[in-house]
């Protein structure tokens, strides 16, 4: 056994060198993770410091990019340490980042100065514009580098205020061992458990017998008993808030997210200008920093439809905060190709279309006998109200032919270009893309609970409920910028713009959620089986769609539609083994034990 144990400490170590020498940031620090996570007693401060370290001693001048990862992972990498009391560690790992860059940008501003010169001496149009290219290019770098250089400078004098804090709180709890109750001691530990820990519960009770008056009177005001109305409940968020405003740096991130707990438990109760200025505060909140731990309270307020894109943006903001996740993130699927998702959160709409769209719709249909379309206007009816319970990612744009190359190896789309979305791929095509792109590895993302813990994602087709509610982002018009037809070529390729072949994905305008392409490009497959009276029975909360069926629901329109197709409710179908150049899909991220379809 011990020798067993000693090869898997060669091996993770060995990963992690040769993640190093590969110049795979990401890789190299999840091994040591690995490691310790393994049970190996070593320090992944030092480890990884020593990795980055070597990283940078080895880094090309000439590629800026790389050494803006390298510096990045250098402030992470600090900033984690510095949180875990490894101040040695993280002024070293800063250190080290330095030299490199300061040497990097030196060589970038002479590359900069150089391609000035080409580019006056140019002879020709091609040859300048070729020159002026270079010059950019270098100007961006040299631009980025010494962003980064500030930024690792700002970090380094942040480390050393939180060394010195450190000691300072070392030395009062020496003190409040002596004396529990010394106003000084209590003070500054308190501040240091609420503003820097995140742990109120106990920082409270030293700041209530701590030598500052405010802090003192607010502490033991939420110590109390709990304000029993919503107006009650405000008035504490406002105190808060004013010594917030009197505050700066990270005690002022700390006093408004307090300030924020108490303005999510009076938000359900509120109504106008106060609904109003709560939210706003509350989206202000949601933007601030937090240590990693901190109780965020009550999870914030369901997005109840109608609502307009600023609340669309602020409910986003308020679960990011909630959840302690990103409102979008950037998975590397390998091969330097990424996905970008959105975060979507749980809210209640009406599905299915409004008695006056629907009979505008067969009304437009019937006049231009298309049976096709009057087949499936009539399945968007009852009009009925869902709750999305759960906050879920969606996919920013279809997936596209490089997205699925990378996880498949090959695609079969008829119009190739790599940024254009994926079609001819069969529901049962996706399945296949879902079960390689989920074996690679589980996304983690926090749980929405107090004291929550990571939860497990797996990537899955959005339900035909997610779908639409992703779709509309609060609207109750045909389409989510409105109901003028005369403005779908803003926002969709369809029939009328597409010169009858797909787009590169991202061009047109985005709805609420920060979603493209939603409607029109490629019609987008669902989890659902398709149950024409389906909505006459769907349940309200996360309706899943008919348990059988012969086909499977896409939505959203295509290239190859008419503008009627492209309307938020229409509800298209097809067998599960069928393909088509005006077929591909977008991927959902959704919590690991929700059922599959």
């Amino acid at each position: 056994q011990a020798a067993n144990r000693a090869e898997q400490f060669v091996m993770f170590r060995r990963a992690s060198e040769l993640a190093r020498d590969a110049g795979d940031v990401g890789v190299m620090l999840e091994a040591v993770d690995a490691m310790v996570d393994a049970g190996f007693n070593v320090s992944p401060w030092t480890v990884k410091a020593w990795l980055l370290k070597a990283m940078l001693s080895q880094a090309d001048p000439g590629d800026a990019a790389a050494l803006g990862t390298l510096a990045d992972s250098c402030v992470t990498l600090s900033g984690q340490a510095a949180a875990d009391d490894a101040f040695d560690e993280a002024a070293d790992v800063l250190d080290a980042a330095k030299t490199p860059l300061a040497q990097a940008r030196s060589y970038w501003q002479r590359a900069y100065g150089a391609a000035r010169l080409a580019a006056r001496q140019a002879r020709t149009p091609a040859d300048k514009a070729e020159k002026e290219e270079e010059v950019y290019a270098a100007e961006k770098a040299a631009a980025a580098l010494e962003s980064a250089i500030s930024a690792v400078a700002e970090h380094a004098k942040d480390v050393e205020q939180a060394r010195r804090e450190h000691e300072a709180v070392q030395l009062a709890k020496k003190q409040l061992n002596t004396n529990p109750d010394d106003p000084e001691a209590c003070l500054v530990v308190g501040r240091w458990l609420c503003f820097e820990r995140g742990d109120w519960d106990e920082g409270l009770k030293l700041l209530a017998k701590g030598s500052d008056a405010t802090l003192k009177v607010l502490a033991a005001s939420d110590l109390g008993s709990t304000p029993s109305t919503a107006d009650a409940r405000v008035a504490r968020g406002n105190a808060w808030w004013e010594q917030a405003e009197k505050s700066e740096g990270r005690t002022r991130s700390a006093l408004r997210r307090r300030a924020g707990l108490w303005y999510q438990d009076a938000l359900p109760e509120l109504t106008g200008l106060a609904q109003k200025q709560v939210e706003t505060r509350l989206a202000q909140a949601a933007e601030e920093p937090a240590p990693e731990g901190e109780h965020t309270g009550s999870s914030p307020p369901l997005a109840v439809a109608p609502f307009d894109e600023k609340t669309a943006k602020r409910h986003q903001l308020l679960w990011s905060r909630y959840l302690r996740a990103p409102v979008e993130q950037d998975i590397d699927l390998g091969s330097g190709v990424k996905l970008t998702m959105v975060l979507i959160p749980p809210g209640e709409f009406m599905m299915g279309s409004p008695e006056a769209e629907r009979q505008r719709a067969l009304e437009e249909a019937k006049a231009a006998n298309d049976k096709w379309a009057i087949e499936r206007i009539l399945s968007e009816a009852p009009q009925h109200r869902v709750k999305i319970t759960q906050p879920f990612y969606m996919g920013t744009y279809p997936v596209t032919q490089a997205q699925w190359t990378v996880v498949m190896g090959g695609h079969p789309s008829q119009f190739k270009a790599a940024a254009n979305p994926v079609e001819r791929v069969s529901w049962d095509d996706v399945e296949s893309f879902l079960v390689k792109l989920n074996a690679a590895g589980t996304r983690l993302v926090p749980a929405a609970k107090a004291g929550r813990v990571a939860r497990a994602m797996r990537y899955a087709l959005p339900t035909e409920a997610q779908w639409e509610y992703a779709c509309r982002a609060g609207t109750t018009t045909a389409f989510y910028f409105g109901d003028d037809v005369g403005q779908l070529g803003e926002y969709a390729w369809h029939r009328g713009n597409s010169g009858r072949r797909t787009h590169p994905v991202g061009r047109k305008r985005p709805n609420a959620w920060g979603l493209y392409d939603m409607h029109g490009n490629v019609w987008e497959w669902c989890a659902d089986w398709f149950g024409e009276k389906y909505y006459a029975t769907s349940p309200v909360e996360d309706p899943p769609g008919s348990t059988s069926g012969l086909n499977r629901v896409h939505r959203g329109g295509s290239w190859y539609g008419s503008a009627r197709y492209c309307r938020s409710v229409l509800r298209h179908r097809n067998a599960p083994d069928y393909r088509s150049d005006s077929v591909g899909f977008r991927l959902a991220l959704v919590p690991a034990d929700e059922s599959g379809q």
